[in-house]
């Protein structure tokens, strides 16, 4: 059943409709206290928020990222901020790269694949797999799924997790040479990966600058790092309004902080 207040997407790759509810200080402090490999947190922390029922490892991975900056946009704000240093000889200046979310999930939206000698569709027969033929040529030369959180979950910290999600998620396996690229660029079509490069200029040199961005890593230490704040907001509302820890954690986090620098502005 949807909360009061949940906050609702239909997500690109897959479709699908969700809804979150706003997470509150428990659920922050149990994202801080682990969960294993990131894939891992990130499915658990979108799970327990769902209102109705989502299992978020069954999510393709590019809309799991996607859901967590939608999460983000809507509690923090569209405009994220990377920073780096300048690579430049004798530089070394701090670069800031600043873009929107929406922006950045429009110029990475899902889009039908291009390839010159292949055709590529949904597999009847095999729900979720799609099929790749050579133009022309009538036999099904081979097929593939979108890689899920779940499936990066369970590869998470194999030596060969590249090998052992491919090894799932396409058939044959090993492909026939120059297939898995073929395969490969269906795949970053139909779910394009938000995991890459930022680029920008330094603005004290003019060198060009380019940082890596992970949507998972970064909205997860965003919510780690608001983690850190939730035994002081408890301190500062229980002194100051006579609340209950239990209600205090109990309250959505963008509450219980606009509570909070109300009360230590006043204190």
């Amino acid at each position: 059943m949807k909360a009061a207040g949940a906050l609702a997407w239909v997500l690109p790759v897959s479709g699908r409709g969700v809804a979150l509810r706003q997470p509150t200080g428990r659920d922050e402090m149990r994202l801080l206290g682990g969960w294993g490999s990131e894939p891992a947190r990130a499915i658990a922390f979108v799970t327990q928020l769902a209102c109705e029922g989502l299992d978020a490892s069954s999510l393709p991975s590019a809309d799991l990222d996607t859901v967590l900056l939608l999460l983000r946009q809507a509690l923090r704000g569209d405009r994220v901020l990377a920073e780096t240093a300048c690579p430049a000889r004798h530089c070394g200046a701090r670069v800031d790269i600043a873009f929107g979310i929406g922006a950045y999930l429009q110029h990475h939206r899902p889009r039908a694949p291009r390839l010159r000698a292949w055709l590529v569709s949904a597999c009847a027969e095999r729900p979720g797999w799609f099929a790749v033929r050579r133009r022309g040529v009538p036999d099904t030369a081979a097929w593939f799924r979108l890689p899920t959180a779940g499936d990066e979950r369970d590869v998470a910290g194999e030596a060969d997790a590249v090998a052992l999600l491919r090894r799932r998620c396409i058939a044959p396996w090993p492909s026939p040479p120059g297939m898995s690229r073929v395969v490969e660029a269906a795949m970053d079509a139909l779910a394009p990966p938000l995991a890459g490069p930022l680029s920008g200029a330094c603005p004290a040199c003019g060198a060009g600058v380019s940082i890596g961005f992970d949507p998972r890593r970064y909205v997860l230490a965003e919510f780690c790092t608001q983690a850190g704040f939730v035994t002081e907001d408890v301190d500062v509302l229980a002194a100051r309004y006579h609340w209950s820890e239990r209600a205090i954690l109990d309250l959505p986090s963008p509450r219980r902080a606009a509570y909070a620098e109300t009360a230590r502005r006043a204190a």
